[in-house]
């Protein structure tokens, strides 16, 4: 019989202090799972202690990507998985990352929308486009990645650093 290192996957393995522990669950493909949604980052909210600012942008961007997957991202009825976790970021400061994943879509990459010019008059606007650009203006960073029909939305917020 032979020895086999470890699987990077085993529960013997750690998380890098990059990597995050992330939380994860699925949520039903439809605009009533918000409520749901709203308790799963709740609970994660309180048991990190995550500050108002920083819970109110991810509740937003989870709200936002959400609502876009379920009533842009057509011809599937899988669920939407939202996974979140606290980690190191640069300089020592910690993040909340969220991912939301939704497979059996086209690609779509919020991230490519052009910015909404809010100071044009109303009736020079473009419909569409405002949810995101108040996500990209609450987080830190989003990204895309799209791979064999599988679309995922990352998000990171960083936390006010702690006077401890």
């Amino acid at each position: 019989m032979a020895d086999h290192p470890p699987s990077s996957h085993s529960p013997m393995s750690q998380p890098s202090p990059r990597e995050p522990e992330m939380e994860a669950q699925v949520f039903p493909r439809q605009f009533e799972a918000l409520e749901e949604i709203f308790g799963f980052l709740g609970a994660f909210i309180d048991r990190h202690g995550i500050d108002d600012e920083t819970s109110y942008a991810i509740r937003f961007a989870a709200e936002e990507l959400f609502t876009n997957m379920v009533k842009y991202n057509r011809g599937t009825t899988s669920g939407i998985t939202l996974e979140i976790g606290v980690n190191g970021g640069d300089g020592g400061s910690q993040v909340v990352r969220m991912q939301l994943t939704d497979t059996g879509v086209d690609p779509f990459d919020p991230a490519s929308l052009d910015a909404v010019d809010v100071d044009a008059p109303l009736e020079e606007r473009t419909p569409g486009g405002l949810g995101i650009h108040l996500v990209r203006a609450l987080v830190d960073e989003l990204k895309y990645a799209y791979d064999d029909g599988e679309m995922r939305v990352t998000v990171t917020k960083r936390l006010p650093r702690s006077d401890g």
